[in-house]
């Protein structure tokens, strides 16, 4: 099996499948850059560049393709006209005219079964048995368990010292994980068919079994990036001879030392041009060009370029990145903002982009062995990506929109205040842009309704309410999962308006002080809570572009749970329309008392309103019950407190738990089930209303909730 994978040539293969992987993006997350549907994949055995023995294996021939906004979520183009070709096409995009993704991964499939057999799909020898070609042939043998017939002849022979012996055990499962994935992509239903990146991994799987016994060059080193999204990554016009495969199968290459230079200038590595000395680092060379290619939104060769270099924008790049002007080269389209839209961080945020050109730049390194790895250019690539993939589309709300949503703030609509506004629910009638909608471009903009809490800033006039707006505004810099959204705003006048997600469940407080709501929370439901808020304020301590966020408010009313118990931070205080004398006593008992005495809001300050609100899902009620407050004004945290102190905490503990672990007394020192889980918490939620200076960072808190969660509920 050895020579099924050496002349299969594993790295000609995975980069046609990564070619076909990145063509929907060529900018880090520029929602203006159009998707490309290839619609017509197939095999084209044609070198790379004319006249060279490049291994290099691309997707072409885009004469069937169809674009779109990056931005558009499209699962399904229907068309009035089958295009592609008949051997490589979809059935179902055959049948229904529907095309989807999936129709490019059936199209890649049949060129899996090409590499295999050393044939065309429209070969004759496929046609005479069946009309269709390759695709029904394959499998049928994969059904039989007869596929091995179907291998090309040649990749059985024997070749420089090397036997093939398919019964070799560590070979079948080379072939069987190559033969599964292709069979996989030719499913008759598009919805069983896998993602590029399920492809991706069981290619790279089969390569990984056979990689011990194979001496190959290119297939780390010409594997494309992940910086690319994953979900969306389709390639529709796949049926036309289009993949650029060597026709030398069985080549190794090591260094290649060449007495004519060959490929086109402007990508061609300085120091092969120099030596003649061709090797995996002058491929790294190139694919720094087509990094700041993706940059720049212009070609190499653009007469931008060659008019200040005839070497075009390569040496450009490298004078950009060394005197700090490298901005200036980001391509316009990506700044560029729609009237009805605003992006907060559509251009690349500044880490994001200095990962991306760092990286870049050390591609275009002016001898080969200072070019980092393919594998290191995929670990920043990936690392700039994670970097900017929380971009934040934002929609600019119409002031007459919202005012004929809430009938002009009436107070039917005011679902409650907090110390810098009022909060209403309402259902927006908003045109939206096609490409947020996933819907055709060509379409006019449809309206459609959301349900949305709307914050209007009270204090709209003056430098403390515009703060204020903007304060809340960049908070929302990047999204997480749990925290609410920010959907939207208004500025107008001197309104400031912020609209959020509307959260379909009800505040944490409210099912704190019901009784039969409470009832569903079992310790694990509860440490997961517990988690999902620690997560979400940790992303506001170190997760934000600017440095950290203080939320300087949380409390039980403050957490969103939705209908399936996930847990939210909010931005704003649901609190009562007409308050009462108890709501200045519901605020004390979360305030961090070093607070009270410096007047300053630090991170720690959040940390210990945490600890409080820690204590509220254990005890299962508010801080502020009477329960508590009769025996200290200050509630529920100088009691847990002391409790602790005085190991006799589980008089505090809330009776349906005690029932669900069977703790009549945890301070004893036998180990029940779950005591470690109990003790775990107590100590993480203890020392989160200790002294500002001990307090713990966000991440220590999550580690040891995961300790907890762990001993109650262990991983197999």
């Amino acid at each position: 099996m050895e020579e099924f994978w050496k002349g299969i040539d594993t790295p000609a293969k995975h980069p046609s499948e990564r070619g076909l992987k990145m063509l929907p993006r060529h900018t880090l997350q520029d929602p203006t850059v159009y998707e490309d549907q290839h619609h017509d994949i197939k095999q084209y055995l044609k070198a790379a560049d004319q006249g060279t023995s490049s291994n290099s294996l691309k997707v072409a021939d885009f004469g069937l393709s169809k674009f779109q906004p990056m931005k558009q979520q499209v699962d399904t183009i229907r068309t009035k006209t089958i295009a592609g070709t008949e051997v490589y096409m979809d059935p179902e995009y055959w049948n229904k005219m529907k095309y989807k993704r999936e129709s490019d991964i059936y199209s890649f499939g049949v060129v899996l079964f090409e590499v295999l057999s050393g044939r065309l799909a429209y070969d004759p020898f496929f046609l005479e048995e069946n009309r269709m070609g390759l695709a029904p042939i394959a499998k049928r043998h994969v059904t039989k368990r007869t596929l091995n017939q179907l291998i090309d002849p040649k990749l059985i022979e024997d070749a420089q010292n090397y036997i093939f012996t398919l019964n070799r055990e560590i070979s079948q499962d080379h072939f069987d994980a190559f033969s599964e994935i292709a069979c996989q992509c030719l499913a008759d239903a598009q919805d069983d068919r896998p993602k590029m990146k399920v492809i991706i991994k069981e290619l790279q799987n089969a390569l990984n079994l056979q990689v011990s016994q194979l001496q190959w060059e290119h297939a780390k080193n010409l594997e494309h990036s992940k910086a690319v999204d994953e979900d969306e990554d389709e390639d529709e016009d796949e049926g036309r001879s289009s993949n650029t495969l060597k026709t030398e199968w069985k080549k190794k290459v090591s260094d290649i030392y060449s007495k004519h230079i060959v490929g086109t200038m402007l990508y061609v590595d300085p120091e092969y041009l120099t030596t003649g000395k061709y090797n995996r680092g002058s491929d790294i060379y190139s694919f720094g060009v087509v990094l700041f290619e993706v940059l720049s939104g212009r070609v190499a060769n653009d007469s931008i370029y060659t008019d200040e270099n005839e070497m075009g924008l390569a040496p450009i790049a490298r004078r950009r990145f060394k005197n700090r002007t490298l901005k200036e080269l980001i391509d316009p389209e990506m700044i560029k903002e729609d009237s009805r839209i605003f992006i907060l961080n559509k251009a690349p945020n500044q880490n994001s982009f200095e990962a991306f050109s760092k990286i870049a730049y050390r591609c275009l390194a002016e001898t080969q062995a200072k070019r980092p790895t393919m594998e290191v250019v995929i670990s920043e690539l990936q690392n700039a990506l994670k970097l900017q993939e929380d971009t934040v589309v934002l929609l600019k709300f119409l002031l007459q929109d919202i005012e004929l949503a809430t009938k002009n703030f009436a107070e039917t609509y005011c679902i409650g205040l907090d110390t810098n506004g009022t909060m209403y629910k309402a259902e927006l009638h908003q045109f939206v842009d096609n490409s947020m909608l996933g819907a055709d471009v060509d379409e006019p903009s449809k309206k459609r309704n959301i349900t949305v809490a709307i914050k209007r800033i009270t204090s709209r006039k003056g430098r403390q309410g515009k703060q204020g707006f903007l304060e809340e505004f960049e908070m929302r810099a990047y999204k997480h999962p749990n925290i609410v959204s920010l959907l939207g705003f208004c500025e107008e006048g001197d309104e400031m308006i912020l609209v959020y997600e509307h959260v379909s469940g009800r505040s944490l407080d409210e099912y704190l002080k019901s009784v039969e709501k409470v009832d569903a929370f079992t310790w694990t439901h509860r440490l997961l809570m517990c988690l999902e808020i620690a997560r979400g304020l940790d992303h506001l301590h170190t997760k934000m572009a600017k440095g950290s966020t203080i939320h300087t408010d949380i409390r039980s009313a403050n957490i969103m749970l939705e209908k399936d118990g996930k847990a939210k931070i909010g931005y704003f205080v649901i609190t009562n329309l007409h308050p009462t004398n108890d709501e200045g006593m519901e605020m004390k008992v979360y305030e961090d008392p070093e607070f009270e005495t410096t007047g300053k809001m630090k991170k720690e300050c959040a940390i210990y309103s945490f600890g409080v609100v820690l204590f509220e899902i254990f005890c299962g009620r508010v801080a502020y019950d009477s329960v508590y407050t009769k025996e200290n004004e200050k509630g529920l945290a100088p009691i847990a407190r002391q409790c602790c102190d005085d190991g006799t905490i589980e008089r505090l503990m809330d009776l349906r738990l005690k029932k669900e672990t069977g703790h009549a007394d945890i301070s004893t020192s036998i180990k029940r089930p779950d005591q470690d889980s109990l003790e775990a918490f107590f100590k993480i939620a203890y020392a989160c209303l200790g002294e500002a200076v001990k307090r713990p960072t966000m991440e220590m808190v999550i580690k040891e909730l995961e300790r907890a969660l762990n001993f109650h509920d262990p991983k197999p």
